[in-house]
């Protein structure tokens, strides 16, 4: 199909302005992005130098401190700008600043995981020219000085501001944020208020509009649209499953991360027009009811006929996927389903929605060359009945949508360029496994730019080094996934969407509803899965609970145990969108992968046990309060060990024969050794702060709690065990325990014969140096413990697996 004229298709774009009245500011209504002309305030010098800071009445996530200004050097502002950042008390938010102290925005509730508070312009680097005008402000690039990550911030204009819109936005994006946020979301980052405007820090999305890349290239075919679709309708399924609904779906709020179709990624933005719905379902008091003759609110092109009828209707989340209809209808046809000719008016079109109520699909000259399964997914959300409308839900388990109809016309028309990447297909997945385990690791999993793409794209371009929009053969090749040599093959390509469908036979996408068991403790364990979007929730019998997100993985350990059985339950907390890989294809990427990824595995598992147990122990309600002064000891060396301690504030000096061995800060425990083993502090310790406080749990606590749990007790004892051997090899090298630049030194220190493993009578001589308490049993399960590839000795990479983790 040609692309679409300017002359027809894109007055349906332009309905999404007709319900604003777009001001006509100018940059100068805002404070300037730069320190020499940023607006004074000196009420606050006048108060005596000092600000609380208070939760503006606006939206409950905006925190701010203004204070005034002093025309200065560059030097002078960021000598000032770090006096004020020295000064900051982030408990209990009070700033204390100099004179010559600009507007300082201080951390407010919404701030995302990482974030701290910073004067803007120290913290980013904003471009001049806005990228865009809104209907209450302006749209700047910004780069994160520190991450080098890319920005958009939105600058609002309290003059001009429709403060219910923002409310709706604020709430909306508080709401999304709470429940983890959504790889196809744009997602709020920060808020920044001073007297005059209001900066909302947004992801970036570069690829402008789906409006102008309908304009430009015209309609989708069905095989990208069915890519991008299903990220809608993921989009959507996260949204309504957190009781959110956008209520102005259409076009110009469906952005695309690229100016290619091959690599495009839809983010769905804009929440001006959104409903938070109550938590409670039954609770409909606060329900906004949505009609664009009176609140001018939605765009009518592209409301249901329940919405534009009379009194409209209450607002819920049958309207976006009506909206949706719309939509996929103009990428698959390049028209709107309710103006053929592209020359009615919008009163027009919402009488004919009000009439015509649903549009001609079948025996149609605008849909004949669409397929039937094309068909009926737009006849089930174009239904004029909302009750009968597809949900979200639905949608993604509709052929079309999965990308089963799609998949067999790309694999029916390119059979042999496709077995050109088939042949190292098996290959190219135990990499993309690889990626997936290393980056369900916290540390990745903290980059911001990672929670901005879905785990698939993020692979692609892993792969895609070039950042052409596509991955060839030779692509795979220089991965290290497969040897390419082939000239004939490097000028075949393959776009995000056939990289998806070519990997989603092994690694399958599903999608699980709010409120769905993945797996229940106990269960056989038939597969694993990697967290898309979403959040679940682990939990197990003796009282253990925890939340993991997108990038997590869960089910592993129940393929990696001997007895093969599941050690939680998970259920999701929201919807959730997961890649599963099963029991076979798990055995084979991970047995070819090498050996650092099995151990990492392995080790990943024993690390979530171990920590169930100390949530377990921290749980504990008869814990007693104890104050310290510096100096005071808890304990001393040789004394009768009489309970465990947690740190709850300061820091606490671990002492071995008189000297510091190690420190301990606020969640760490320790006396837990004495309590297993022998009752014997084998140590000391003492507050090293001015004032430290720690909870106490009692031993006849502690061994009525791990009596009644035996699978806790074991967990406790192997903790234990290896606390006891890394005890060992300090006081072998009399060194604190090795950093990860240090580790190999270490290992040969105690690999007494050189031959590159420690067996157990290396260790049982290490230990009985330190330990001479522990039994043989105790030796051996030790042993047991640190053999992650049960090969009776423990090689130097199991070593780095388990304590190259310790920080």
């Amino acid at each position: 199909m040609p692309p679409l004229s300017s002359s027809s298709t894109v007055k349906w774009f332009s309905y999404a302005f007709s319900r604003r009245n777009i001001a006509s500011n100018k940059l100068r209504q805002f404070p300037r992005l730069a320190p020499s002309v940023a607006t004074s305030h000196e009420s606050a010098h006048k108060a005596g130098g000092s600000v609380i800071v208070a939760v503006s009445a606006a939206s409950a996530i905006i925190c701010l401190a203004s204070i005034g200004v002093h025309q200065s050097g560059k030097e002078e502002r960021e000598e000032s700008a770090k006096s004020i950042l020295d000064n900051i008390d982030l408990t209990g938010h009070r700033v204390e600043f100099p004179q010559n102290a600009k507007t300082l925005l201080i951390p407010s509730p919404c701030r995302c995981e990482g974030t701290y508070g910073l004067i803007p312009f120290s913290r980013y680097a904003i471009e001049s020219e806005p990228l865009g005008e809104g209907a209450f402000g302006f749209v700047f690039a910004a780069k994160d000085k520190s991450s080098g990550h890319r920005f958009a911030i939105k600058m609002i204009s309290k003059g001009s501001m429709n403060t219910i819109e923002f409310k709706r936005e604020a709430d909306a994006y508080l709401r999304i944020q709470s429940h983890g946020g959504h790889p196809n979301i744009c997602a709020l980052r920060e808020v920044f208020e001073d007297e005059d405007s209001y900066a909302l820090v947004l992801d970036l999305v570069g690829g402008g509009e789906m409006f102008d890349h309908l304009i430009v290239n015209g309609a989708f075919s069905e095989a990208d649209a069915a890519r991008l679709v299903r990220e809608m309708a993921s989009a959507l399924d996260f949204l309504h499953g957190v009781g959110v609904v956008h209520a102005d779906l259409k076009p110009e709020n469906l952005m695309l991360s690229s100016t290619r179709e091959s690599d495009a990624v839809i983010k769905l933005v804009d929440f001006g027009c959104a409903g938070v719905l109550p938590e409670n379902d039954d609770d409909d008091e606060d329900v906004r009811i949505i009609n664009p003759d009176t609140d001018g609110d939605t765009t009518p092109a592209y409301c249901p006929p329940e919405v534009l009828d009379g009194e409209g209707s209450p607002i819920h989340p049958s309207m976006d996927m009506w909206s949706l209809g719309i939509i996929i209808y103009i990428m698959l046809t390049g028209l709107h389903p309710f103006d053929f000719e592209c020359n009615a008016s919008q009163e027009e079109v919402i009488e004919r929605i009000r009439t015509i109520r649903s549009p001609p699909l079948r025996n149609c000259p605008q849909t004949a060359h669409l397929s039937p399964s094309a068909i009926d997914l737009l006849s089930r959300l174009l239904n004029p009945d909302s009750k009968q409308r597809m949900t979200a839900q639905e949608m993604l388990s509709h052929p079309w949508v999965t990308g089963d109809t799609a998949r067999r016309e790309i694999i029916a028309g390119s059979d042999e360029r496709l077995s050109k990447f088939r042949r190292f297909r098996t290959r190219i997945e135990k990499e993309v496994f690889q990626h997936l385990v290393s980056w369900s690791n916290n540390d990745c999993r903290l980059d911001p730019s990672a929670h901005r793409m879905t785990l698939m794209e993020r692979v692609f371009t892993s792969f895609d080094k070039d950042k052409k929009g596509f991955i060839t053969v030779n692509d795979v090749g220089d991965s290290g996934a497969g040897d390419t040599n082939s000239d004939d093959d490097s000028s075949e390509s393959l776009s995000l969407s056939v990289f998806s469908n070519l990997l989603g036979e092994n690694m399958r996408s599903k999608f699980f509803p709010k409120n769905h068991v993945l797996y229940h403790e106990g269960d056989i364990g038939s597969s694993m899965f990697f967290i898309n979007s979403g959040k679940v929730e682990v939990t197990t019998k003796d009282g253990f609970r925890a939340e993991l997100g997108q990038g997590d993985s869960v089910g592993e350990g129940g393929l990696l145990n001997p007895d093969k059985k599941r050690s939680a339950t998970i259920r999701c907390l929201t919807p959730v969108h997961a890649i599963e890989i099963g029991r076979e294809y798990f055995s084979k990427y991970l047995g070819s992968s090498g050996s650092a990824l099995a151990l990492g595995l392995k080790e990943k598992v024993n690390t979530r046990k171990f920590g169930r147990a100390e949530f377990i122990l921290r749980q504990q309600q008869n814990l007693k309060d104890v104050i310290l002064k510096r100096g005071e000891y808890i304990f001393k060396e040789g004394e009768a060990a009489d309970g465990l301690y947690i740190v709850e504030d300061g820091i606490i000096a671990v002492q071995a024969q008189g000297r510091t061995a190690y420190s301990l800060k606020p969640g760490d425990m320790f006396g837990l050794q004495s309590l297993m083993f022998d009752k014997i502090r084998r140590g000391s310790a003492l507050c090293a702060n001015d004032e430290c406080q720690i909870k106490k749990m009692e031993t006849s606590d502690f061994e009525a709690l791990i009596q009644s749990s035996p699978q806790l007790k074991d967990s406790i004892r192997e903790l234990c065990l290896r606390r006891e051997f890394r005890r060992a090899v300090v006081l072998k090298r009399k060194k604190s325990f090795p950093q990860a630049s240090e580790l190999r030194e270490a290992f040969n220190e105690i690999d007494l014969d050189g031959n590159g493993e420690l067996d157990v009578n290396e260790i049982r001589s290490l230990l009985m140096s330190s330990a001479r308490f522990l039994s043989e049993e105790n030796i051996q399960q030790l042993i047991q413990s640190l053999d992650l590839d049960a090969s009776g000795n423990i090689s130097f990479d199991e070593f780095v697996s388990i304590f190259g983790r310790v920080q």
